[in-house]
């Protein structure tokens, strides 16, 4: 439920921020927006779970749909999705799609997961929702993009990639 005392305005939490920062692995915001002295826990090691056929698609989405939050990421080439990289917080699984025809993975597999109610993390998820809901997928629960987030950090930025964020100083 919603309520007034909802909207009130709080005061925000540095250590929250700091540790979220360190969990996406923004090392460059981390170094840049130096938040205290206390250190940023470390990131834990996830488990690399690589997915190719339909025993371990199966599994994987089994699991997935019991997490409570989920981080998303499409990788494209052209107009065709390579792979999706979908984390739990625990493991991190990545769906190859580039097979060509003798693929057993399409993006369509991961409608459950894509249509959950679980919140989700991605980034970029303006272009990310127009593909999806191209392919007959309805993305819900998409609660934090990092995209927006690293443009409200810096909105002078010509460019929002991933791999450019990664990497800012």
């Amino acid at each position: 439920d919603f309520t007034l005392e909802d909207c009130r305005k709080k005061d925000p939490d540095p250590q929250l921020f700091k540790d979220m920062l360190v969990e996406l692995e923004f090392t460059g915001f981390l170094k840049k927006f130096e938040l205290g002295d206390s250190e940023p826990t470390k990131a834990k090691e996830l488990k690399n779970i690589y997915v190719s056929d339909s025993e371990g698609l199966n599994s994987s989405i089994n699991k997935l749909l019991d997490a409570e939050e989920l981080g998303i990421m499409l990788f494209k080439v052209g107009a065709e999705t390579a792979g999706v990289a979908v984390t739990d917080g625990e493991s991190s699984y990545y769906f190859d799609m580039t097979g060509g025809l003798l693929s057993v993975i399409n993006p369509e597999d991961l409608k459950p997961i894509f249509e959950s109610d679980i919140p989700k993390t991605m980034h970029n998820f303006k272009d990310e929702v127009v593909y999806l809901n191209e392919i007959g997928i309805n993305l819900e629960n998409v609660v934090f993009d990092t995209a927006i987030a690293a443009y409200i950090l810096e909105p002078s930025r010509s460019k929002y990639d991933i791999d450019i964020l990664l990497n800012m100083q």
